[in-house]
């Protein structure tokens, strides 16, 4: 009888080692797979060099830019409406807007030589009420150093002052209003 109980002993003492060493192997994967995934969530921010960086008074955001025109131009929109949207919003509606719930809508951009236009544009927020929400605007982008930016928006038809002198094709401001209120294409 007391040989079985000896042998029974090592048992279960070999069994709470197989045990222990189960439960530290298991711990040792978790950590050392969080250690992988943190450099390699690290690693990629450094190497994004060509990356714009957009900071708001309450985290910096990094937007990688896209391959395409149209991808490029979507961008722009959403970097101004987690910038300066995001701002009206709080300012004039007393509404805290997290960045995760700001989108914009870019459909069908008119593109050509460097320059783009976005009909009917639109930023929004969860957070608005129906009776807060904006409606839609004309956006004018211009291609910068081969970066796609927000030049000027609209509600109505532009003033010609920002548009003369610069280039801009009557694909993309086909009119605007001159001296007077006067309709023309841009000069």
């Amino acid at each position: 009888m007391r040989g079985s109980l000896r042998s029974f002993r090592v048992v279960q003492v070999v069994l709470l080692l197989v045990i222990a060493g189960i439960i530290g192997a298991t711990g040792w994967y978790v950590w050392s797979t969080k250690e992988k995934a943190d450099k390699s969530i690290d690693n990629s921010l450094k190497i994004s060099d060509t990356a714009s960086t957009i900071s708001t008074a309450s985290s910096t955001k990094v937007f990688t830019p896209k391959s395409n025109d149209e991808d490029q131009i979507a961008d722009a929109l959403l970097r101004y409406c987690k910038t300066d949207y995001k701002k009206i919003w709080e300012d004039t509606y007393k509404v805290s807007t997290s960045e995760a719930s700001i989108s914009s809508i870019a459909k069908n951009p008119v593109i050509k030589e460097g320059f783009g236009r976005v009909d009917n544009a639109s930023c929004d927020t969860n957070e608005l009420r129906s009776d807060q929400k904006f409606s839609g605007f004309i956006a004018f982008f211009k291609k910068i150093n081969e970066e796609w930016t927000l030049y000027t928006k609209d509600q109505q038809t532009p003033a010609c002052s920002k548009f003369d002198g610069q280039g801009w094709p009557s694909e993309i401001v086909p009119s605007c209003y001159g001296n007077n209120n006067q309709n023309r294409s841009p000069q």
